[in-house]
């Protein structure tokens, strides 16, 4: 069970949802001008988009031999 599970974690689609709903976030707590929340979106939005550039092999081949 847990390895269907993973798989969906795994999947570039999860994380491309994560990376948009971060984006979303990052608007809305800039409008609002409430920086600290909007600064920890930024953070939660670089990451979301580098597990989807690994999770889709789009990383280039230098920085994919440090994060092997």
């Amino acid at each position: 069970m847990f390895e269907k599970f993973f798989h969906e974690v795994t999947g570039p689609y999860i994380w491309r949802l994560i990376l948009l709903l971060s984006l979303r976030a990052i608007y809305a707590s800039a409008r609002k001008k409430d920086i600290p929340h909007a600064a920890a979106f930024i953070v939660v939005a670089i990451v979301a988009a580098f597990m989807t550039a690994v999770s889709l092999d789009m990383l280039p081949p230098a920085i994919a031999e440090i994060f092997a």
